[in-house]
C-alpha cells in the first residue's frame, strides 16, 4: 500500500506536469480546449462505466461516451455562438438521439428486462454527471468574451474568461490541497464516515476558509470587490466538498477506492474532476446571477 508520504510526492509530481499543460490549453482556448475537454470527458466516461460494471451492472459504454462528447460539443457551440438551423445548440437533438437509439438498442438485446432498465438509467446518470456538468467549464471560458482583457504583471493581458475558469479550477485545487494538509495534521472529527472515512470537519473547514481567501484575492483582481470574491470563494469551497463527497458515494456503491489508477497519487480522472464538476456549475451561476459576468 502506498504510504502517505509517497502519495504526497506523487501528487506534487503529477500536478507539476499537468497544471502547466492544462493552463496553456485553457489560455489558447478554441478547438485545442475542446479537444482537451473531449479527451477528459471520454476518459471520465470510461471510468464511470467501469464503476457501473464493478457495481454489478452492464453499462452502455458507447452510448455514454457519445452522449458525453455531444454535451461537450454543445458547450463549445454555446461558447462560440454557433447554432443549428432552428437557432438551438446540440443539447436537445443530442439527448433525443441518445434516448431513441439507446432504448431501441435495449429492445433488441438479449438481456433481462430489469437489468436493461438499470443499465439504461446509468447511461443518463453518466451523461448528465459528466457531460452536462463538465460543459460548464467550457462555458466559464467563454464568459465576458466581449470585454477587454485583464492586464496582469509583466505586461501580460489575459481574457476574462480564462481568468474566471482559472479562478474556479484553482479554487477547487486550493480547497482540496488545504483540506488534505489540515485534515492530515488536525483532523479528529469525521465529516461523513459512511461515505468518505478519511475526510474530517477540520480539513473541510480549512479548505473552505482557504478558498474564501482565494476568492477574495480573485475579487480584487477581477474588480468585483473583495466581499463578492470571498462569497465566490466560499461557494466554490462548499461545492468542491460536495462534489468530492458525491463521487465518493458513487465509488462506495461500486466498492472502489479510486475511479482508476490513471494519475499517480491522485487515482483516476474522476477523482480529480469531482470537485470541479460541482464548482464549475456553482461558479458559473454565481457570476451570472449576481451580474459579475456576461
Amino acid at each position: 500500500m502506498e504510504s502517505r508520504g509517497q502519495a504526497l510526492v506523487n501528487r506534487v509530481l503529477s500536478a507539476t506536469l499537468l497544471i502547466p499543460l492544462i493552463a496553456f490549453v485553457v489560455y489558447i482556448g478554441g478547438w485545442p480546449l475542446l479537444v482537451l475537454g473531449l479527451l477528459v470527458g471520454g476518459l471520465a466516461a470510461h471510468e464511470f462505466s467501469n464503476l457501473v460494471r464493478r457495481a454489478g451492472h452492464e453499462p452502455l459504454y458507447w452510448f455514454t461516451l457519445l452522449a458525453v462528447l455531444l454535451m461537450l460539443l454543445d458547450g463549445q457551440m454555446a461558447t462560440t455562438g454557433m447554432r443549428l438551423a432552428d437557432g438551438t445548440t446540440l443539447a436537445r437533438p443530442a439527448l433525443s438521439l441518445v434516448i431513441l437509439a439507446s432504448l431501441t438498442w435495449q429492445l433488441v438485446r438479449h438481456i433481462e428486462a430489469r437489468e436493461a432498465l438499470t443499465s439504461w438509467a446509468f447511461l443518463f446518470a453518466g451523461t448528465m454527471y459528466i457531460g452536462w456538468l463538465l460543459r460548464y467549464l467550457l462555458l466559464l471560458r467563454g464568459l465576458d468574451a466581449a470585454l477587454p482583457d485583464v492586464a496582469l504583471p509583466a505586461g501580460l493581458a489575459v481574457s476574462r474568461g480564462v481568468l474566471w475558469l482559472g479562478i474556479v479550477v484553482g479554487g477547487t485545487w486550493v480547497c482540496d490541497t488545504t483540506a488534505f494538509f489540515v485534515g492530515s495534521a488536525f483532523g479528529r472529527h469525521k465529516l461523513m464516515p459512511r461515505i468518505s472515512p478519511s475526510k474530517s470537519w477540520e480539513g473541510t473547514i480549512g479548505g473552505v476558509a482557504a478558498t474564501c481567501l482565494w476568492g477574495a484575492a480573485a475579487g480584487q483582481l477581477m474588480s468585483i470587490g473583495v466581499l463578492a470574491g470571498a462569497g465566490l470563494g466560499i461557494s466554490l469551497g462548499v461545492a468542491a466538498v460536495l462534489g468530492d463527497l458525491g463521487e465518493s458515494l458513487i465509488k462506495r456503491g461500486a466498492a472502489a477506492k479510486d475511479s482508476s489508477r490513471l494519475i499517480p497519487g491522485h487515482g483516476g480522472l474522476l477523482d480529480r474532476l469531482d470537485s470541479m464538476l460541482f464548482a464549475g456549475v456553482v461558479g458559473y451561476y454565481y457570476l451570472l446571477l449576481l451580474g459579475f459576468a456576461h
